[in-house]
């Protein structure tokens, strides 16, 4: 399956200062709400424009998706570690019953227990799983009972549902970040549409109301250096 093509923004500025400009645009609109009248701009369209203002406000921030991600992340980490220290405990009345060097030590790969990988820790509690019960007789006299084979195991599946729900924020960012983008673009070219339709109404009758309706202050495609640059794809304003 292919994968889906990531969507661009095609306005340069912040988020918040998209959310800024269409404000002010919406009340310059409103102002010359006669003239537009003549170019199909109507009340029903500007409360329609309002609303996309609105919608694209409401939307979350990344900075607060990227906090949900570090808390899931924070609560892995921690998750991780208890069953850890769990499996650090088994290791130890193993090499303490028959050395690191015997095959039923081995069989457990503990000497990966140090490794950070989530599905590594992963895998040594499904050795747990495995093996200890056979082994469970012979470590009677460490400490190992069936109640801490059970533990390792509930401590195994809530380490899982820790790495999905880690990999859920992440996910739900991704496509928090798109929706925004998309929802982004819809109100930018709402926005340049209903500028340019105001510049070309006053472009000879009324520069001062013209200039109302210029999104960007300048539009530099070169370095001041002189040098041209490539510029970032975005759909232009008319002159």
């Amino acid at each position: 399956m292919a994968q889906k093509k990531e969507v661009s923004r095609i306005y340069t500025f912040s988020d918040s200062l998209l959310k800024q400009k269409a404000d002010g645009f919406l009340i310059t609109v409103q102002r010359d709400l006669d003239d537009f009248s003549s170019r199909g701009v109507d009340l029903a369209r500007l409360n329609s424009f309002e609303e996309m203002i609105d919608e694209f406000d409401h939307l979350t921030e990344d900075g607060t998706m990227l906090g949900y991600i570090i808390i899931a992340t924070e609560d892995r980490n921690k998750k991780a570690e208890h069953l850890r220290v769990a499996l650090r405990t088994l290791r130890n009345m193993v090499e303490n019953k028959w050395g690191v060097k015997s095959f039923k030590y081995r069989i457990y790969k503990f000497d990966r227990l140090g490794q950070t990988s989530d599905e590594v820790l992963h895998r040594l509690a499904r050795a747990v799983r495995k093996y200890a019960p056979d082994q469970l007789a012979d470590l009677a006299s460490e400490g190992l009972t069936q109640e801490k084979i059970d533990q390792i195991n509930i401590l195994d599946g809530i380490f899982e549902d820790a790495i999905d729900n880690q990999l859920a924020a992440v996910g739900a960012r991704d496509i928090s970040a798109q929706d925004r983008v998309m929802k982004g673009n819809l109100l930018y070219k709402e926005m340049l549409r209903l500028c340019n339709i105001g510049k070309d109404l006053f472009f000879k009758t009324d520069p001062a109301r013209y200039n109302d309706y210029i999104i960007y202050d300048s539009l530099p495609n070169k370095r001041k250096t002189g040098k041209k640059t490539k510029a970032k794809t975005r759909i232009k304003e008319l002159p």
